[in-house]
This record gives C-alpha cells, structure tokens and sequence, in this order.
C-alpha cells in the first residue's frame, strides 16, 4: 500500500508536469504565431502579382531571407525560379523573333533576366518591402540602390550608377519559383505570369533596332468566317496588342465610326488605327451587332493586313 504523502507527492508532480508541458506547448504556437507572416501582406503580395496561393506557406517561404533563422528561407526556391523564368522568356524569344540567329536570342535572354532587370522589378512592384529578415547588411545596400536608380535614365538591362544587391533579383526567382510548385508546375498558368511581371520585355527593337525594323515576328493567325461569313481572326484584338508590344510601336486605337438601326437592333462599325515605325495604318472591319465584336472585326483585318506587309 502506497505511503499516502508519497501519493500526494505523485499526484503534485504529475500537475506540475502537465502545467509545464502545457506552458511549452502555448509557448511553440506562440513562437509559431510569431514566425508566421501576417494574412494581409501574403494577400497584398498575391495582389501585385496578379496570383492567388493554394498553399500560402510557399509564397511566405519565397519572402524569407536567410538571416531569418526561424524559418526555411527562399533559396531552393530562388533556385527553381531562376530555371523557371529562363524557359518562359526563351520559349516567348524563340517564338517571336525565327529569324533571329542564337546569338542574337542569347544577348535577349541575358537581358531579360539578368540581376539588373529583375531587381529593378522588383522595386518597381515594391516586394523589397515584404521581404522577412533580421537585420542583414545587404538590406542596408537595397535602401541605397532605391535611391540610386531613382535617378537613373538608362533602360533597365543596362548597369547603372548603382550594382543591383542581388537579393533582389532573388525576390522575383523565388516567388516565380513558388508559383510554379503551387500550380503543380503547370506553365499555362506560369508563362502569362511570368511575362506580366518581367514588363516590359526587352526586346529586339532594344538591342538591335538596325536588324529588327523588317523582322518578322512569328505568330499564327487562325483565320475562319464569322456567322456573318466575315474573315475573322482568333483573339484578334489581344493578337493585335501582342504584335505591337513586340514591335515597339504604339497601342491600337480604337474607334466608333458608325452606328445604326433601331435601339434593341443596334449595328456598329469600328476602326483601328495603329503607328507603324512613320507609317500611320487605319482600317474599319465589318458591320456588328456589338461594340466589341465590330472592334474585332477591325483587329482581325488589321492584323491579315500586316501579314501581307511581311510583319507577321
């Protein structure tokens, strides 16, 4: 039979040890609490890259830096992320520009995605703020270089007054990086990301405009009758968009050129005019039933046009 001031012994202990086990435990959420970011700079992160996170602990990883020890930081992703935006921009270059020679696309690439482009994306997106650390020096040289290339003229893939920290251009690859594990490395949805990011994509009217002013840009124009037996083109207006960016010239410009028959019957025709190098193109499209239908009519017959200019 037990002695019962030994039991009473027993009994004080066993609280004891439960009362601590319980302190340790509201200790490591506590300390967990801590180390989690807060859900409205994960959700202001998601806004400026147009992306929402299934499993938000990636993008929280992919905005840690190494000095903050209390958590895994970016770098496997920045790993990844710098694979992941090589292929993206190399596979949009490859597709552009078939008469470009290697080397030419290889100047194209470095500038795309070298440190000096992608750490000014990333202070032209702000995610330098949102970045976890703990004190490091380098943070001390990104305040630095904000202020440098305030100042600045100069494209972006060229160096400025100020080397780039490339904890910046790490920012970009591992977030990219992150993205892509969370869409189960599905580049459909990575690739248009990507690009939305990068912008704007250097191109080869940047580096070489004595070359690039009659090249040709690669893009396959799906061409079928409309229900009015109308050509028209496939996403003729994004197209449209798509080729003057590449090209350098200014955006299309829309335009209402005529409006007809009775209001629940209305009939619509529209032109679109664009700057071709000193050239000025304007064509209307066909009569539609909707704004935006007689807009696409008007893309459609522009861009069948510049396929005729050799442009496409």
């Amino acid at each position: 039979m037990k002695n019962p001031t030994s039991f009473k012994e027993e009994r004080v202990l066993h609280y004891l040890c439960h009362q601590q086990q319980q302190r340790w435990k509201y200790f490591q959420l506590y300390i967990t609490a801590c180390m989690k970011m807060e859900v409205h700079l994960l959700d202001q992160v998601e806004e400026i890259i147009g992306y929402n996170f299934q499993r938000k602990h990636l993008l929280e990883q992919a905005l840690t830096h190494s000095s903050f020890s209390e958590a895994i930081s970016y770098e496997r992703l920045e790993f990844l992320g710098d694979s992941n935006i090589s292929i993206v921009i190399d596979t949009h270059l490859y597709n552009a520009y078939p008469n470009l020679s290697p080397s030419h696309l290889t100047d194209l690439h470095k500038a795309n995605v070298c440190t000096e482009k992608l750490a000014r994306v990333a202070i032209r997106l702000g995610l330098h703020h949102f970045v976890r650390q703990r004190g490091s020096p380098v943070f001390e040289q990104v305040d630095q270089f904000v202020d440098a290339i305030a100042q600045e003229c100069q494209p972006v893939w060229e160096c400025g007054s100020m080397k780039a920290p490339k904890v910046l251009a790490d920012i970009v690859e591992s977030i990219i990086g992150a993205v892509y594990i969370d869409t189960n490395h599905d580049l459909n949805i990575l690739s248009p990301l990507v690009e939305r990011i990068l912008e704007p994509i250097v191109t080869a009217n940047d580096l070489f405009p004595e070359i690039n002013k009659k090249v040709p840009i690669n893009m396959e124009l799906r061409i079928y009758e409309d229900e009015d037996g109308n050509p028209t083109v496939e996403k003729a207006k994004h197209k449209l968009q798509e080729v003057c960016a590449i090209k350098k010239w200014p955006q299309p410009v829309y335009k209402r050129e005529k409006e007809s028959g009775p209001p629940h019957k209305k009939r619509y025709v529209s032109s679109v005019q664009i700057i071709v190098e000193d050239d000025t193109l304007k064509i209307s499209g066909y009569e539609k039933c909707r704004v935006n239908n007689s807009e696409n009519s008007a893309a459609s017959l522009m861009l069948i046009d510049l396929q005729e200019r050799n442009y496409l």
